[in-house]
């Protein structure tokens, strides 16, 4: 069985995220982003969670510190940070943030 036979899809966005992109996805993976995000893409990552969408966020060993980004600031929202030098795996499933 693959993702197709399941109706289900995986597109790689490497565009700014907007609310076109994130409209009608199930599950947003952002996996070990390398970058900071934009005000606009926290803004329209939060109207997603908001509005019953879900996140896994990926995190390996130095979190923020050795990915340079700034994803912490999206789930302090939530009450939720990856610390530096732990491995961080977060969910949001339908806007409810569930760690593992």
């Amino acid at each position: 069985m693959t993702v197709s036979d399941l109706n289900h899809f995986i597109f790689r966005n490497k565009d700014d995220i907007s609310h076109d992109i994130l409209s009608g996805v199930k599950l947003f993976v952002i996996p070990g982003p390398r970058e900071k995000f934009t005000e606009n893409e926290f803004n329209c990552m939060k109207r997603y969670l908001d509005s019953g969408g879900s996140i896994l966020v990926l995190l390996g060993e130095g979190g923020e510190k050795n990915y340079q980004t700034n994803v912490n600031f999206l789930l302090e929202e939530y009450g939720i940070m990856i610390n530096t030098g732990k491995y961080g795996l977060l969910i949001f499933k339908q806007g409810i943030p569930v760690v593992l």
